[in-house]
């Protein structure tokens, strides 16, 4: 066996740790994560509040869906 990159289509998630994903069929859903960017650690999910599909029969990534800030 051989590992080798992908090169998917669409809005991929840009790399990041602690982030969360399921594995559900052949679609994988992403979400969370803390992401470096400007030289500090942002976390992702406050920072866009998406979450990302990779489907893996058609290489392609989505934003499946953008959450809404809870306000009370």
């Amino acid at each position: 066996m051989e590992w080798s990159r992908l090169k998917n289509k669409g809005a991929s998630p840009s790399p990041r740790a602690g982030h969360a994903g399921v594995l559900v069929g052949d679609k994988w859903y992403i979400v969370g994560g803390e992401s470096r960017g400007f030289g500090t650690f942002l976390p992702y999910l406050s920072a866009n509040n998406f979450i990302y599909l990779f489907i893996f029969h058609y290489v392609v990534f989505f934003v499946a869906f953008q959450l809404k800030p809870l306000t009370g």
